[in-house]
Formats: structure tokens, sequence, C-alpha cells
């Protein structure tokens, strides 16, 4: 992890900061299609050769972490959708997301600095599986109303995550707009959830929710640009830019898209 990073996270888990709470008729009307319960446990069908935090690990320079940290094209070939989905998902270098201040930044490097996640999204089946972990997520949320429980922190950061590595999906088959609705869903429903549990989060599972949504909201309905003002939408997919018009803007869309 760059020092920055390291920084970025540690200040995250030191703080907290408040948001007013989504009416709660919202949440049913968002989350009734996405209320599955899933078992959320994978066996990772192939491994990274050099763990983080190991010696291995601290001797590597930067490029030395991105090479060790490539699947082998011959196991990459072989993996099913759903095995590879969560080894990307386990990539340790993931969490370099965050660290960047535009937040396509951070996924346009992630996509030039790993062949597991190009691979993955060109799979037809990567949004069915990147969803049951997402949903396995949201079943987790509760936990953050426990002020004993352990692994808050880790649950938001991996939030956060999933929004954004879900912002760039982009479909490749006939049901597009199906695909991205079912997105949308999740997307949404996530949000209504994290809002119950606000004091949890200093803008990590909120922004980045935003952002992710605004994403594809512009890929089912491209027209929906002109709603932006002066058809910009610079203020959501960037860290900080949270004026309120343009997150009305995405709740607005985001309800009507999703019917």
């Amino acid at each position: 992890m760059s020092k920055y990073s390291f920084i970025f996270v540690l200040c995250f888990l030191l703080l907290s900061c408040k948001r007013d709470k989504e009416p709660e008729a919202q949440c049913e009307t968002a989350c009734e299609c996405v209320s599955e319960e899933m078992t959320c446990y994978w066996e990772l069908a192939w491994n990274y050769p050099v763990e983080p935090g190991t010696e291995e690990w601290k001797e590597l320079g930067i490029q030395g972490r991105l090479d060790a940290c490539q699947i082998p094209e011959d196991v990459l070939s072989s993996l099913s959708t759903a095995d590879l989905t969560e080894i990307c998902l386990q990539y340790p270098l993931l969490i370099d997301l965050l660290a960047f201040n535009c937040k396509d930044e951070g996924i346009d490097r992630l996509f030039i600095n790993f062949n597991g996640i190009r691979e993955l999204f060109k799979r037809e089946e990567a949004s069915k599986e990147l969803l049951k972990r997402y949903r396995c997520l949201m079943q987790s949320i509760s936990i953050l109303g426990d002020p004993n429980a352990d692994g808050k922190g880790k649950l938001v950061i991996n939030i956060a995550i999933m929004n954004l590595i879900l912002s760039r999906y982009h479909s490749q088959n006939d049901n597009a707009i199906g695909n991205y609705r079912d997105i949308l869903r999740h997307l949404l429903c996530c949000r209504e959830k994290v809002s119950v549990y606000s004091d949890e989060f200093i803008y990590l599972g909120v922004e980045d929710n935003y952002f992710s949504r605004a994403n594809i909201i512009v890929k089912m309905s491209p027209q929906s640009m002109e709603k932006f003002p002066n058809g910009d939408k610079y203020g959501v997919f960037c860290s900080g830019a949270d004026d309120k018009k343009y997150l009305d803007i995405v709740d607005e869309l985001s309800y009507q898209l999703i019917k």
C-alpha cells in the first residue's frame, strides 16, 4: 500500500461524520428486489504468491508488487467467472482505489495494473457475480449498529471499493438496460441501508455510491446528462465534490430508472 493510501485509510478509521437519514419508505422501494439472502463464503481457486505484511512483500518495490499480483495467463483462462470474481476482490492492492482524488483515476489505474480485473470485465456473468458479493456486504451492514462489533472499518472500506468497481461495469449483451437497472437497484438499496448507520461513514460508502450511480445512470439514459447543471456531471465524479444539487439529481434519476 502506498504512503498516501495508508494515511487515507488511517484517517478514515479514526474519524466519522453524520448525514441525514433517508426516509424509511424509500428503502422498501429500492430494496424489495435485492433482498435475497446469500451464503457468503467462497474458497479461492488460486491465491496470490506473496501476501502483504510478509518480509518478502516488504522487500518488493511498487513494480515488484504489481508484478507479483498478476494472475498467470494459464490460470486466468481456466478460472470460472465466480472464482475470478473472488480472486479479484482479494487483490492485495485493491485498497489503492481509495487513494486518488478523482475516482476515475483510481479505477483507471486498477484496470491498467491488474490483468485479473480486465479479464473479469470481459465475462458476461461479471455483474451477476459482483452483485452476489455486494448483497453479502449489505447483509453485514447491521454490525455497524453494534458498538462492540469487530470489522466495521473493513466493511465500510469494502462497500466503498465495490461501489467503485460496479461503476465501471459495461454491459455486453442484449439486456444492457436490465443489467444496469439491477446494478442501480443494488447501489440504491445499499445507499439507503448505509444511511441508517451514517455515524460510521466519512464519505466512504456514500460519495462513491453517488459516483457509481451517476455512471450507471448515464449508461442507461445518456440524455440524463441534461439534468446536471450545464450538462456537467463533475459534481459527483471527483472526491470532495458533494454539491447537494448534484446529489439530489442522482437520487431523483435513480428512483426513476429502477422502476
